[in-house]
């Protein structure tokens, strides 16, 4: 996704210069808070074009390095017949997930059965200087 676009931006650059928006989208590619923009994100000497090729050869870089190796053993894994296990580490990550998410949904079942439960406020007394009885009708008067 990130080399698609940084080839999208080198494909405008053949049309013409970057617009402002595509400006906005090379730094956030690249990472820069906003306080730290400027009109060019090229670094002096560099141009657009070869900021864009930069980075494009460096994704590509990191792509055949890390992801290809890992692609390749599993792979191999795969023919030889082999379980790709997963790391002790990420194995207790899954169960701590597993218990943070059972906690949240315990949370949420609490939360909406307080909410079903809650007591109705008491309803206001009638004051008893008026000559009206609890129910609100006028007091009568023996006869």
């Amino acid at each position: 996704m990130l080399l698609d676009r940084w080839r999208g931006l080198l494909a405008v650059l053949d049309r013409g210069d970057w617009n402002e928006a595509q400006i906005s989208l090379v730094y956030d590619l690249l990472g820069t808070p906003a306080p730290l923009r400027f009109e060019n994100p090229c670094c002096l000497g560099e141009t657009p074009r070869d900021l864009a090729r930069k980075q494009i050869a460096a994704l590509e870089a990191h792509k055949a390095h890390a992801l290809d190796e890992l692609d390749a053993l599993e792979r191999a894994s795969s023919i030889d017949g082999l379980p790709i296990e997963l790391s002790r580490s990420l194995m207790l990550l899954h169960r701590y997930e597993a218990a943070c998410l059972r906690r949240l949904q315990s949370a949420r079942k609490l939360l909406t059965s307080c909410r079903r439960e809650a007591p109705k406020p008491p309803k206001p007394r009638a004051s008893s200087t008026s000559s009206a009885d609890r129910t609100g009708h006028p007091a009568r008067t023996g006869r």
